[in-house]
């Protein structure tokens, strides 16, 4: 089904732990993947659309075997061996795993116009109590052309400057370390853009006693540098008024009327943040 052996897959440091795979899916898996996706009507979840994020989130069981059997891959062993090696062979489970998905779904598109501000994930599952180590997402576009935007967006530790950019070309991988410093997003997909932005999306999860041993490991790699990373209790946060950072300012987007609700949760963003520094000292 795949044609990369994940035992080959290496890490990139900055700004934080990533790793980009071309060509993933053996070939012709994945053309059976784009058709089964171009001929399926999946059943909306939610819609985002405000002045920070534009995407629509769909039931994932509402989606032919070919994207099931994607997702079961994103969420073996296979993958959660990549993460395990780097954070000291500990154990890693998946979004898989859970039941569910624990509510979430892994079937994201978004279509031309739609974009996705600097945020952080959630960093915690309950029941289990798990901590959130890591992200892959997978693009299952038919096409992509570059002047058509949408690159994923890896931000600075606080969320106001692109550090890297990736292009989401079809059949691309990409996995990485989330920690509560891993902002990213999706820059703007453009409006005349003719193929929808589709990805295949996953959580990684580490039990809390697992904590200090997988953030010993990463703060290792940058034993030389200012990066700390840090796990700490909260929800997914967007950083309010500005998506793309201090350079991307922009007077509609700083003013809407739609930031407000991402305010609290980004104040306790900041809360917990401010604790679990204290907790260090």
């Amino acid at each position: 089904m795949i044609s990369k052996n994940p035992d080959e897959f290496k890490w990139s440091l900055r700004p934080y732990p990533h790793i980009i795979v071309d060509n993933f899916l053996a070939s012709d898996t994945f053309d059976a993947l784009c058709i089964e996706l171009d001929n399926s009507e999946p059943r909306l979840k939610t819609r985002f659309k405000t002045a920070l994020e534009d995407k629509s989130i769909f039931e994932f069981t509402s989606l032919g075997p070919v994207s099931s059997s994607l997702t079961s891959l994103l969420g073996s062993e296979r993958i959660t061996s990549v993460f395990s090696r780097l954070l000291g062979n500990i154990s890693i489970s998946s979004l898989f795993d859970a039941d569910g998905f624990s509510s979430y779904s892994p079937y994201h598109i978004t279509k031309p116009g739609g974009f996705l501000g600097s945020h952080v994930d959630h960093s915690f599952l309950t029941n289990p109590y798990l901590y959130h180590i890591g992200n892959s997402i997978f693009y299952a576009s038919t096409e992509w052309k570059k002047n058509w935007g949408g690159q994923t967006v890896l931000f600075n530790e606080s969320g106001l400057s692109i550090e890297r950019t990736i292009d989401p070309i079809p059949n691309r991988l990409i996995l990485f370390i989330h920690t509560s410093k891993s902002f990213h997003g999706v820059l703007p997909y453009i409006k005349t853009a003719q193929s929808n932005r589709r990805t295949f999306y996953h959580d990684y999860y580490i039990k809390p006693s697992l904590k200090p041993s997988a953030l010993s490991a990463l703060n290792h790699l940058y034993q030389d540098s200012t990066i700390k990373f840090e796990l700490f209790a909260h929800d997914t946060t967007f950083i309010p008024c500005i998506p793309f950072g201090l350079r991307g300012l922009n007077a509609s987007t700083l003013f809407s009327p739609s930031n407000a609700p991402y305010l609290l949760p980004y104040i306790k963003y900041i809360r917990s943040s401010l604790f679990s520094m204290l907790g260090r000292i």
